[in-house]
């Protein structure tokens, strides 16, 4: 297992990414706020590939980083409010 921590763990949406990929298809995602626990899980099905001129993730405040979005990329999702 892998686990990928944030590079600023106080922002809101910093999460902590524990997995084994591509050996485990399985990733879970972790992060607090207002002293909640809450806890995603991915599921790869598909990784899908880039395009040459990619889509990108939206933005929810203007200091939100955005990803590129493959194509054909399939991901079973389900959330845990602890």
């Amino acid at each position: 297992m892998v686990e990928i921590a944030p590079e600023n763990e106080n922002s809101f949406s910093s999460r902590v990414f524990i997995h084994d990929y591509p050996n485990n298809s399985r990733i879970e995602a972790r992060y607090i706020s207002n002293g909640r626990l809450y806890i995603s899980y991915y599921n790869i099905i598909a990784v899908g590939n880039y395009p040459s001129i990619p889509r990108l993730t939206r933005k929810s405040q203007n200091s939100t980083f955005q990803y590129p979005i493959p194509n054909d990329y399939i991901v079973e999702t389900f959330d845990v409010n602890c």
